[in-house]
């Protein structure tokens, strides 16, 4: 619902503010309209969402070069984003002397606020400059650097209001205008007041009186709050308020005075309060997007040439996908940003699901290897099934570590559902290849009791004895997580209570090489359901060493 008032009773109102018109005239023919230089135009004349990212990151990078035509486009740019910096950015900016400086802290500050930061498209980019567009444009302010009034900085920072009243021209005030927003949390509303050269953010009604006597002006103000009173139960209970001391006009003016400061006091700190529990800036495109539920295990393998293996498996069942027709097509992004959050590698693949065969539909499972040096990266991982605007967004720091020579060490450990020779007919043309194996992964947390499930890891620099052989000892142990303060009181004085189970199997085992892929076909259908630990010990009974590998997961 939208509401604007109109009054006809403005004429005082145009010409008090016409001195403070003739002063802004000079500065709003100073202040220049934004030209194609500016990198806001580039999403007001490109309509593709891929493209206008790409153009934006290319342009930016043109600007590195020190130049003052290139000074003054940074500065630009960092206006377009000054209302979503906090104050370390803030701090950090200042610091900044070189345009290479401030064109990586501005990639920074988009990259990192990329709500899909696997794919090519920044969402959060495009959404923002068209909120900006929209606040230059509509509320505009010649007289600053940021080309709008406090409209336009809630508008960029929330986007639009959910219901808003207007009071255009009414006797006794300015010019008003009052937002609420709903579905951010709780209801925040905003009061705007006109000044002449742009609307200000004030949490003060008084500040829209004119002359503002307290007694006199009490019916005025009360009309001004009851026209919102639908808006925010805030509007609601001043209004109340006020309505109860017209009703007491007769009384000591003094102390009408009192208890008029006391109603505008405690609206104007409820609602400072309600707009400071906002962050600085909320986007509205995950609100459009239904989430897919997805599965994702990172695994580290010792990999060629001082580089490390990360093996990313991911999953998700057919069945969760919606949309209308018979054929879906589900575009899948895996992507590994370096630790300045650039693009390292990116791998983009598109399947085919027909979800509503009246066949059983496995889930889906695929996994795809990294090589990458020692270093810190972030993996991503995007599913989106385009006919439904329905995504599986993932994302996880990595810290990918080296291996230290010579001394015994483990790969992280993986579920499978299937482990074979790698030249076997029955390998899978999407499996995950490793030493001349080739496995299914199950990247899913919850394994029901009575699946075929198979657990494989690599065995690193084991040490050879006076013979020339390797001698070494893997133990698999899987526990449910000790319980720990009530939770253990009551199980030991529960007489009934049993243990949900546990397995440890031992095998010692020789051989040649240093290095050993090993993997074990895992039986829980002994255990009852719940949490488990499984942990994988090695020993190295040369070296006399012994280190561990742990997984947990969830029994059904």
């Amino acid at each position: 619902m939208r509401k604007t008032f109109h009054f006809l009773a403005g004429c005082g109102y145009r010409l008090a503010f016409l001195p403070i018109i003739l002063l802004s005239l000079p500065r709003l023919f100073a202040q220049e309209p934004p030209t194609p230089d500016h990198l806001e135009a580039i999403f007001a004349r490109i309509l593709n969402p891929d493209s206008a990212t790409a153009v934006f990151y290319e342009t930016l990078e043109k600007l590195r070069d020190p130049s003052p035509a290139n000074e003054k486009s940074l500065q630009r740019l960092y206006t377009d984003l000054i209302d979503l910096v906090n104050d370390a950015e803030r701090a950090r900016w200042k610091t900044l002397r070189t345009p290479d400086e401030k064109v990586a802290f501005i990639k920074r500050f988009w990259i990192g606020h990329d709500l899909t930061p696997a794919t090519l498209v920044n969402e959060r980019l495009i959404e923002h400059y068209s909120r900006l567009l929209h606040a230059r444009n509509k509320y505009r302010r010649w007289m600053g650097s940021r080309g709008y009034d406090d409209r336009g900085m809630i508008y960029i920072q929330y986007g639009p209001p959910d219901d808003y009243v207007d009071d255009v021209i009414n006797q006794g005030t300015v010019p008003v205008s009052s937002w609420v927003y709903y579905r951010h949390g709780n209801p925040v509303n905003f009061d705007f007041v006109d000044q002449g050269s742009g609307y200000r953010l004030t949490s003060w009604l008084t500040d829209a009186m004119r002359n503002f006597n307290p007694i006199a002006g009490l019916p005025t103000l009360q009309s001004l709050v009851n026209r919102r009173v639908t808006l925010h139960p805030f509007y609601a209970r001043l209004s109340s308020e006020l309505e109860y001391l017209i009703s007491q006009s007769n009384r000591n003016p003094n102390e009408i005075r009192r208890q008029m400061e006391r109603a505008i006091n405690a609206y104007a700190t409820e609602v400072t309060t309600k707009q400071a529990e906002l962050p600085k800036s909320v986007s509205d495109v995950l609100t459009t997007i239904d989430a897919l539920p997805c599965a994702l295990h990172l695994a580290k393998f010792k990999g060629a040439n001082q580089k490390l293996d990360l093996v990313a498996s991911y999953g998700f069942d057919p069945t969760d996908l919606k949309g209308k027709t018979d054929t879906l097509q589900v575009q899948i992004v895996s992507a590994v940003r370096d630790s300045s959050l650039s693009f390292y590698t990116s791998r983009d693949t598109t399947c085919t699901f027909r979800p509503r065969t009246p066949q059983p539909i496995e889930a889906f499972v695929a996994a795809t290897t990294y090589s990458l040096p020692p270093n810190k990266y972030y993996f991503l991982l995007d599913v989106n099934n385009t006919a439904s605007n329905q995504r599986g967004l993932r994302d996880f720091p990595v810290v990918l570590g080296r291996y230290p020579d010579g001394v015994l060490h483990l790969s992280t450990a993986i579920f499978a559902t299937q482990v074979v020779a790698a030249s076997d007919s029955l390998a899978p043309k999407q499996s995950l290849r490793r030493h001349d194996l080739a496995m299914t992964p199950y990247p899913f947390s919850t394994i029901k009791r009575d699946k075929r499930i198979f657990l494989y890891l690599e065995i690193y620099d084991l040490k050879r004895d006076e013979t020339g052989e390797t001698f070494y000892e893997v133990e698999y142990e899987v526990n449910a997580p000790e319980k720990k303060g009530l939770s253990s009181l009551l199980a030991s004085l529960n007489p009934f209570g049993k243990s949900r189970g546990s397995i440890s199997v031992t095998d010692t085992r020789r051989g040649k090489a240093t290095t050993e892929p090993t993997y074990l076909q895992l039986d829980f259908s002994e255990l009852r359901g719940g949490s488990y630990n499984l942990v994988v010990r090695v020993t190295d009974k040369v070296a006399n060493i012994t280190k561990e590998s742990k997984l947990q997961f969830e029994l059904e």
